[in-house]
């Protein structure tokens, strides 16, 4: 109000003394200096109510901004909640997947706990006939260097035969979260098979294989070996009560994959 009080005074000094400076005119009246004083308290009104609008308006946005700022941060901080209780959720049901697999491996094996142990108490069996017999004839003075010899070759025999069926139970039972390795399949197939063989003979169930040499694939070997022991375990219940009686494992290579079919002599969903 002040700036506006200076002006309309210069108006009327300046239009009284010196009107040409100000109006461009050599004389000017008090009405025309009390008109260009209306104007400037018109602008001034106008400026007002204007300023008065932006800074209501500012205000507004600062709260919006304010609010919105405000938002985002609880936002962010519940991102951050979900997302850690996803991992967790995730860890959990991997950690569950883990057990189940394991679990499973575990019942198939007990399926085949029968078989199993057949196919090692045999083995030392046969050891200890081999041994007893050699025992006597130390004993009698009868042993000679081939006895000794043959008995031996036996007995390694055997156990070979035997740490082949331990190492087939140790691979097949170990922890399936080893990374991916390149691995031989016929290997992991004759491991595999090892495993549910004297089954197949208990319950007279030919078992067969069909693998080419030198296939090498890509795998976490223990969960190839438990799908083809699952499958194998399948076929044998399948075929179990039926005249024909066989079961076989079937590899071949297309495209640069590896396929595995395992097929047995029943008739299939009925």
């Amino acid at each position: 109000m002040f700036a506006t009080a200076i002006t309309v005074l210069d108006h009327f000094l300046r239009g009284y003394y010196w009107p040409e400076s100000i109006y461009g005119i050599l004389q000017s009246g008090p009405l025309r200096a009390i008109e260009h004083g209306a104007w400037v308290i018109f602008e001034d009104i106008v400026l007002y109510f204007y300023i008065k609008n932006s800074r209501a308006l500012l205000m507004e946005f600062s709260k919006v901004s304010t609010q919105l700022n405000y938002n985002y941060e609880n936002i962010e901080a519940l991102v951050k909640i979900k997302t850690n209780d996803l991992i967790e959720a995730n860890k959990t049901i991997l950690d569950q997947q883990a057990t189940l697999v394991q679990t499973a491996k575990f019942s198939a094996l007990g399926e085949m706990a029968g078989g199993i142990a057949h196919e090692i108490n045999n083995p030392l069996t046969i050891i200890m006939s081999v041994t007893q017999v050699t025992q006597n004839k130390l004993n009698g003075g009868t042993l000679t260097t081939e006895d000794m010899k043959l008995s031996l070759q036996k007995i390694e025999k055997t156990l070979h035969r035997i740490n082949k069926t331990v190492k087939g139970l140790k691979n097949f039972s170990r922890n399936g979260e080893n990374e991916m390795e390149l691995a031989q399949l016929n290997r992991i197939i004759s491991d595999t098979v090892e495993l549910c063989e004297n089954r197949a003979k208990m319950i007279g169930v030919k078992l067969t294989v069909e693998c080419p040499d030198g296939i090498e694939i890509k795998c976490q070997p223990t969960q190839i070996s438990q799908i083809i022991l699952n499958l194998v375990g399948n076929g044998m219940d399948a075929v179990e009560k039926l005249e024909e009686r066989w079961v076989n494992i079937k590899v071949s290579v297309e495209d640069n994959l590896a396929r595995i079919r395992v097929v047995d002599s029943g008739q299939g969903w009925v």
